[in-house]
């Protein structure tokens, strides 16, 4: 039973042993079940089958063993001993690719198999993005876009994102200062400035957000034209029904604003209306989530005639800015400032306090309080690791460790951190100590890091394991995830005949504030950096009968760009945007699963269970608090003989609260692997 005594919201922690054995085995997992709260507290991450009970997961990982048995293709003879090791029929000798079955040839010697390579036939080239016959490092267009890579901020792909925004004046109807933004894909011309449309990905009008279907209807006022738009806003011509054409206006289709949601622009319209003749240019955007008018016929419209080119805006869009743009970057996400009444143009106003609080508008707004309401004060927030556990090849200098600010943004506060071996990895051989204090000031949210040294030899080893800790939390914050684990992954073993493209490896058991907006997904190439390779990186909604599950289109969004690429020789860690949709509905914290797919160009996946990424709710509040597990999944070395459980109480301090924790068998053994708990 783990107890917190009132005023008490600092995170426990408790040591389960583990016994170490010398038999290579697979990953083991043991559940870790929370049940019976006392006092007036709320279980976190409540199961959907069983409301009164939670669950994470333990995974041991057997790496000091695990290599001495390898059997790619588990037929029962390990490798050292296996003339075929990937049993493709190819005996390894001959086999250019012994570990891979997919292949086996590799005629030009680039590194990349037969099968995977463009060119099979030009060790210069591996790819040909656009299929025009020339390989892409010879092309100077790879992806037949029209505008040279060297131009090109996505060579690899003609279609580009924007974003884009515009103010209403209302001088002819609805409400001035709503604002109609939103994303779109499209290919900018050789002028820079013009951008033929060929989709919309999202867009909202005063906050509201229109709901786009499969069935979205887009066009140019005259039917015969191709949708545009311009950086500059001198040219802009395009005609919006979000879920799909129902009318028909000026010979193609048109739609309600008011009853199904719309919105059009048009340089150059040409009015005939009472005292608005020529060629004007017009603006109109309606959605039936604003107020119907007084006639009952909901009939809203924004409007504007002519188009207020000043009051236009739009960029490329930048990863991460599909969902959390901040357009005046002051801090506050665009879609909170439009909830909030504030202007997401002017960056001025994050530093007001209406309400005479003594807390400023960015820092009410990223602690989810009222910047209008005196009785709603912001808290400091908490402090935690990003994810549980990440990685880094031995042959890199160092390891970046990211940290947030979470569930609150007032005042100044600060953290301090340190690392420690965990008798796999040493300090001075194989990492370097460091120690120190990130700090966040008043309003800031945005992630912070420190980098751990890493130490390279010539030793062919198991991954080592380097122990991440947060403590002293100041300014009122408090701590959430504090521990977290490093795991460094030796670069010196490579098994003989094996082409070194390298293979991925995800960041593992994420979290990310609801508000946040986006939540970035790292992935490492490691083992090798020959050849241009590359892996889809998938994002789900979990399966698992033990989770709360995030619902993808109401709690995130598919990530714009899901194809990562490397050149050869590039080791660096690439990362994908999912977007995370905020809302005001007080719920638990939710979950969905993150996978790599689809390796090319001769790489691997190291490892085919998925990632998690936990969605912390920012609306919740109970004044005894919320209380569970910190990670997901508690993830350790056979070797290190225990693993620590983390548990937190969030949002609330009052009065004594407890919760039990069982351990559960699942492929680890009560007893076996496990003691008694």
């Amino acid at each position: 039973t783990i107890t917190w005594q009132a005023g008490d919201d600092q995170p426990k922690t408790v040591t389960i042993p583990y016994l170490n054995d010398t038999a290579a085995e697979p990953i083991e997992y043991f559940l870790l079940a929370l049940s019976n709260v006392q006092g007036d507290a709320v279980l976190d991450r409540q199961t959907q089958f069983d409301p009164g009970r939670s669950f994470g997961l333990a995974l041991a990982f057997d790496y000091s063993d695990t290599d001495l048995e390898l059997d790619t293709d588990s037929d029962g003879i390990v490798n050292v001993a296996d003339r075929d090791d990937d049993n493709d029929g190819v005996r390894d000798v001959v086999d250019a690719f012994p570990l891979d079955a997919s292949e086996q040839l590799d005629s030009d010697r680039d590194g990349v198999g037969d099968n995977a390579d463009a060119l099979p036939l030009n060790p210069n080239e591996t790819l040909d993005t656009d299929g025009d016959g020339i390989g892409n490092n010879a092309d100077t267009d790879d992806d037949g876009d029209g505008v040279n890579d060297e131009n090109d901020a996505f060579p690899l792909d003609a279609l580009e994102t924007f974003k884009f925004a515009y103010t209403f004046d209302a001088s002819q109807l609805g409400t001035q200062g709503h604002v109609l933004m939103g994303f779109v894909t499209g290919n900018l011309l050789p002028d820079g400035d013009t951008i033929v449309i060929q989709d919309f990905l999202s867009a909202s009008l005063a906050a509201n957000p229109y709901l786009f279907t499969e069935d979205a209807g887009i066009r140019a006022f005259d039917p015969l034209d191709t949708p545009t738009m311009s950086l500059s806003g001198t040219k802009i011509d395009f005609w919006v029904c979000p879920q799909g054409f129902t009318l028909t206006t000026n010979g193609a289709g048109d739609c309600s604003f008011g009853d199904e949601g719309g919105f059009l622009f048009s340089d150059d319209f040409e009015f005939n209306r009472e005292n608005l003749v020529g060629p004007l240019g017009w603006a109109r955007a309606g959605i039936p989530e604003i107020e119907q008018l007084s006639d009952g016929s909901n009939r809203y419209r924004d409007e504007d005639i002519p188009i207020n080119i000043a009051n236009w805006s739009a960029a490329k869009a930048a990863a991460g800015d599909f969902v959390a743009a901040d357009f005046d970057a002051d801090g506050i996400l665009d879609v909170k400032e439009l909830a909030l009444g504030l202007d997401p143009l002017d960056a001025t106003d994050a530093l007001l306090d209406p309400d005479d609080d003594g807390f400023n508008n960015v820092e009410e707004a990223n602690s989810n309080s009222d910047p209008f309401d005196p009785d709603s004060v912001p808290s400091a927030g908490t402090l935690e690791f990003t994810t549980g556990n990440t990685g880094v090849e031995e042959g890199t200098s160092s390891a970046e460790i990211k940290v947030h600010r979470v569930l609150g943004a007032a005042g100044t506060v600060s953290v301090d951190f340190s690392v420690f071996g965990t008798g796999r990895a040493i300090e001075n051989e194989d990492f370097s100590t460091t120690s120190g204090t990130l700090t966040w000031g008043p309003g800031d949210v945005s992630i912070k890091s420190f980098n751990v040294p890493i130490v390279s030899d010539n030793e062919i080893e198991a991954f080592e394991l380097v122990r991440l800790k947060l403590s002293n939390p100041n300014g009122g914050a408090k701590l959430g995830m504090r521990d977290a684990i490093l795991s460094i992954f030796d670069d010196d073993f490579a098994p003989d005949g094996q082409p070194l493209n390298g293979g991925f490896l995800l960041d593992y058991s994420q979290r990310v504030s609801e508000a946040a907006g986006t939540v970035e997904i790292e992935v490492m190439r490691l083992g090798g950096s020959e050849g241009q390779v590359s892996v889809d990186v998938l994002v789900a909604p979990t399966n698992s009968s033990i989770d709360r599950h995030a619902a993808l289109d109401s709690d995130f969004s598919q990530p714009l760009v899901s194809t990562l690429v490397w050149q050869d020789g590039d080791r660096a860690k690439k990362s994908i945007h999912v977007p995370i949709i905020d809302d005001a509905e007080a719920e638990q914290t939710e979950l969905f699963f993150v996978s790599l797919e689809n390796p090319t160009g001769g790489s691997v996946v190291y490892e085919e269970s998925p990632s998690d990424v936990n969605i912390v709710d920012d609306d919740s509040s109970n004044a005894a608090g919320i209380v569970g597990l910190a990670h997901r999944s508690f993830r350790f070395d056979e070797a290190e003989e225990q693993v620590d459980v983390t548990l937190v109480r969030n949002r609330g301090s009052e009065g004594e609260v407890s919760v039990d924790l069982n351990v559960l068998a699942g492929s680890a053994v009560e007893g076996e692997d496990y003691a008694t708990f």
